[in-house]
């Protein structure tokens, strides 16, 4: 079975898919554009 999770803080989301066992198939750290063009300067 596939399980799916979205982890959201203060600067970014986390997304990520894994399996019953704790096994990370998939992870996508996400910074949203405005809060990029921040923290680039």
């Amino acid at each position: 079975m596939k399980i799916g999770c979205i982890e959201a803080g203060g600067t970014k989301f986390v997304l990520a898919i894994g399996d019953e066992l704790g096994n990370i198939l998939e992870k996508q750290k996400l910074i949203p554009k405005p809060l990029k063009k921040i923290l680039m300067k």
